[in-house]
């Protein structure tokens, strides 16, 4: 898989993402806009995976503990059982 990736996206070789990373993209624009007083409800957060992501520069765009005041994390768990 990297071979392909390297052969269609080369410049993955220099940082470990490509001008069509969409992840990339929308991290930039989520930090382009945040500021330190501002709370951020992430919908959808998920469990952390994150935080396994071997491109650095891409890990710290999703992280915005300590760029803004309060990170509020909000996600569904399925479990198979009922919480009513």
């Amino acid at each position: 898989m990297d071979a392909y990736k390297e052969s269609f996206y080369p410049e993955t070789l220099f940082g470990g993402f490509s001008n069509h990373d969409g992840t990339v993209a929308f991290y930039t624009r989520v930090n382009a806009l945040a500021q330190p007083s501002f709370i951020v409800v992430d919908v959808g957060c998920g469990r952390g995976e994150h935080a396994d992501d071997t491109v650095g520069f891409r890990r710290g765009l999703r992280c915005l503990k300590g760029k803004v005041a309060r990170v509020i994390g909000v996600d569904i768990e399925l479990t198979g059982r009922s919480n009513s």
